[in-house]
């Protein structure tokens, strides 16, 4: 009738993996323990000894790069520095038949399951607004897989913050790159 005293489902037990890391960092595991006790557990072990993440840190880069190559897991780790401190490009990419010119910002890079490098992107759009005026809004993101970037230029940090009078903030400056971007993409 009334199920005041529904079971709740069982909690996710820790995985094989974790087991033995524990067994490794010396961790009791109880059989009531639960994953995220003890993900927690190995956290707080890691805290308190920062040689182990770093030791850890170092064996996922090797089965990484056992698994998706040196070469992979090096320009990987290029873009996402340039996400990092860069961030925005101009672009030459390709969509399916279609060649597009844009400015995009990274925000990262990732090998996918299939072992493909992709970009995880935004590309602006324009925002008329009459009390702000003109501006870049950030918002179309898509994964853009490496083998379909053609050519790429990186661009200033702030190349889309200065307010030109009469256009607003980036607008001048993302329309001249866009024209710079058309050229470079006709002699391709």
């Amino acid at each position: 009738m009334f199920s005041f005293f529904k079971k709740r489902p069982p909690a996710d037990p820790p995985t094989e993996k974790q087991r033995r890391y524990a067994a490794k960092l010396g961790i009791d595991v109880p059989p009531t323990m639960t994953k995220a006790e003890l993900s927690a557990a190995i956290a707080d072990a890691e805290r308190r000894n920062p040689a182990l993440a770093e030791q850890r840190e170092r064996v996922k880069t090797k089965v990484r790069e056992k698994k998706f190559g040196k070469k992979l897991v090096d320009e990987e780790d290029r873009w996402n520095r340039f996400a990092d401190e860069v961030g925005y490009m101009l672009a030459v990419y390709t969509r399916g038949k279609e060649t597009i010119v844009d400015v995009l910002r990274v925000n990262e890079a990732f090998i996918d399951d299939r072992g493909k490098l992709k970009l995880g992107v935004e590309a602006p759009k324009v925002v008329k607004d009459r009390h702000i005026g003109d501006h870049l809004d950030w918002d179309k993101h898509f994964e853009l897989p490496i083998e379909s970037l053609l050519y790429h230029e990186p661009l200033d940090p702030e190349f889309y913050t200065h307010d030109v009078e009469g256009y607003g903030p980036g607008n001048k400056a993302y329309r001249e790159l866009i024209e710079k971007g058309l050229k470079i993409a006709r002699k391709m």
